[in-house]
């Protein structure tokens, strides 16, 4: 029997089509909130990923994306199976004809206003498994808008290849709407659909047969220990499914993936704090960060009291079971945990990172939204105060207002290399990794003296890491210090003797002052490293050329059309080879000699010198023509 509220509280309970007009409204909301966030520049792995990966440009490297992980990243190293976030971004740089971030924000944010619709019918569906009531729209909406302008969903919102997570989480969520809402659909497995595109996407996604077992057992009955064996039968499709992308995201990611970061134990043994961290961040996201540092020797305590937050957290998911009332806040409560733990479990290079509460975040915004609901109906139905629902709602909106201020704040924060890594370096003085960022974009601005300060700063915060090696030989190089410049190259190849990168940077800077041979010894060991560097493949090619060694030129240019089947550079070559006469290598020691290149440009002269000797010589000794008359 449907439960009416009172008339005071029919203001909490809209009509159908008020409803549907409200959805309108909050993606309006929504969209307005991040219509500053359409220009926002690349940052951090974008450029492995989007930037420097030439994989994204082509369309037609679809069918590769899928055969072959390689494509996802440059970087050796970050290297994984994620083929539906490359189509995304080659379908991008398509539509934006280059890399115009405008397109890419609008994939991104596209995606992210589907997920809010699906939220709102997986909420609704949810609520109406456990009480017939038209406040189950109102509470439906206000966690969809929540979670909508809530600052921490900034975080992956404005961080272009992290749609992954964007994605991952629709697919999950999509999947629970449509099992939910289309029950006639179940025998034909539609409802794995999207859960397949979301592990394209992200391994995250692969939790959905647990998150399903859970929704079946809590809202498909009665939720007890008899009916745990009815709902893992009904959910064997889904564990067999992710059963067999779990396999295929193996197969298919590369050996020279490492994401890095601490010790197993190390790692895992923190994450309950981080998760209270995050938990706190929900409620009070002021301490929102590109990246965070920790020393996690000094987090012994932080640690005991993560074991202790999850321990209640368990409690009340066990508890609030126990009610059928009261099962939308154990649900999201599990949801909570189970999203987290698919980054808790594996060490990743940092311990945590902002976007990772995506996922999470669907769970708890869902059972804290239920549980205050529930609170405030048995409050309203206390007090006959007829303007308390009027109350209820200015104070929704006020918080609303509030959430998305700081996203609107947080999308400024993302909006250049700059301010991001400033904010970051304000909240974590010791974050290494911000302190190189920061101080590279300083480089990029001339200012090379302030830049290696905090390249030296980064480097005493993390002495056994080649990336503040190079920065401080950069910044050196530019400084006109080369003995200094080479130190630091040298220690860094020494600190990752098997990182391309610190090969390429090193035959880059050899290049720029004039030893050739060097360089080229340089970039053909980050080539052999790393096959996807194409940087290091351009500029091994030209090295070649101006040898003059066009045959291993050749050899370059079709083993990066191997790898790349679109690369503009190598098929340029091929299609044209340079014609080294006379008149090439003059135009080349003309442009080496403007370039500083002093050495290299007497090379290339000379080459030219006997070339033209050589031309004289059979000019010379050729017969010939007379005129007879």
């Amino acid at each position: 029997m449907t439960a009416q509220p009172s008339r005071g509280l029919q203001l909490l309970a809209p009509s159908a089509s008020r409803s549907n007009l409200l959805v309108l409204v909050v993606l309006a909301a929504v969209t307005l909130t991040y219509a500053n966030h359409f220009q926002n520049s690349f940052h951090f792995d974008d450029f492995f990923t989007i930037t420097d990966n030439s994989s994204v440009r082509d369309l037609r490297n679809v069918p590769r994306f899928f055969a072959d992980a390689q494509t996802f990243s440059v970087n050796a190293r970050t290297q994984t199976y994620r083929p539906l976030v490359s189509t995304s971004l080659a379908l991008d740089y398509r539509l934006g004809n280059g890399y115009n971030v405008f397109w890419f924000h609008f994939s991104t944010f596209s995606a992210f206003l589907v997920l809010l619709v699906s939220l709102y019918a997986l909420f609704g569906a949810i609520l109406s498994a456990v009480r017939d009531d038209p406040r189950n729209s109102s509470v439906a909406l206000f966690a969809t808008a929540w979670y909508g302008l809530h600052p921490a969903m900034a975080e992956t919102v404005n961080y272009i290849v992290q749609r992954g997570d964007v994605y991952s989480t629709l697919g999950v969520v999509g999947g629970l709407t449509l099992y939910a809402w289309v029950p006639r659909l179940r025998k034909y497995g539609i409802y794995l659909v999207p859960v397949a595109l979301g592990v394209l996407s992200k391994p995250p996604a692969l939790i959905f047969p647990v998150l399903l077992f859970f929704y079946i057992w809590y809202f498909e009955g009665e939720a007890k220990l008899d009916r745990v064996y009815a709902a893992l039968q009904k959910s064997v499709p889904a564990f067999l499914l992710c059963a067999l992308m779990g396999w295929l995201q193996i197969a298919m990611t590369p050996q020279s993936y490492a994401p890095g970061g601490p010790p197993a134990w190390s790692y895992i043994i923190v994450q309950p704090f981080v998760w209270l961290r995050y938990f706190v961040a929900f409620f009070v996201p002021v301490r929102l960060s590109a990246v965070h540092a920790y020393d996690l020797s000094t987090l012994k305590v932080q640690t005991a009291l993560g074991f202790l937050f999850v321990a209640v957290l368990i409690a009340l998911a066990c508890m609030t079971a126990r009610r059928a009332a009261l099962r939308p806040i154990s649900f999201g409560l599990v949801w909570f945990v189970l999203a987290s733990l698919p980054t808790s479990l594996y060490p990743l290079s940092e311990i945590e990172n902002d976007h990772r509460m995506f996922f999470p975040f669907v769970g708890l915004v869902f059972a804290v939204t239920y549980a205050a609901a529930l609170a405030i109906e048995t409050y309203l139905r206390r007090t006959g105060n007829r303007f308390a629902p009027r109350i209820v709602l200015a104070a929704s909106l006020i918080v609303l207002c509030v959430y998305a201020y700081g996203t609107y704040r947080r999308n400024q924060v993302w909006r250049t290399e700059e301010s991001l890594w400033y904010d970051d370096i304000q909240k974590n003085p010791y974050d290494w990794r911000g302190l190189v960022n920061y101080g590279d974009t300083q480089m990029e601005k001339g200012d090379y003296r302030v830049a290696l300060t905090y390249f030296d700063r980064a480097g005493t915060y993390q002495p056994k890491d080649w990336r503040p090696e190079v920065d401080r030989a950069l910044a050196l190089g530019l400084m006109q210090r080369p003995a200094e410049a080479e130190r630091h190259f040298r220690r860094a190849i020494a600190l990752a003797p098997d990182e391309a990168s610190t090969y390429f940077y090193y035959a880059h800077w050899l290049d720029q002052v004039d030893r050739s041979p060097e360089a080229l010894a340089a970039v053909e060991k980050a080539e052999r490293l790393n096959p996807s560097l194409f940087e290091a493949r351009d500029l091994l090619m030209r090295l070649d050329i101006e040898k003059g060694d066009l045959s291993d030129a050749r050899r370059v240019a079709e083993g990066t059309l191997q790898v790349d089947p679109g690369d503009s550079e190598a098929t340029r070559f091929l299609a044209r080879p340079p014609v080294q006469d006379v008149d090439y290598w003059l135009a080349l020691s003309l442009q080496q000699y403007r370039q500083a290149r002093y050495h290299a440009s007497i090379a290339s002269a000379r080459k030219a010198r006997a070339l033209g000797t050589k031309m004289r010589r059979y000019s010379a000794s050729a017969p010939r023509k007379t005129n007879v008359r």
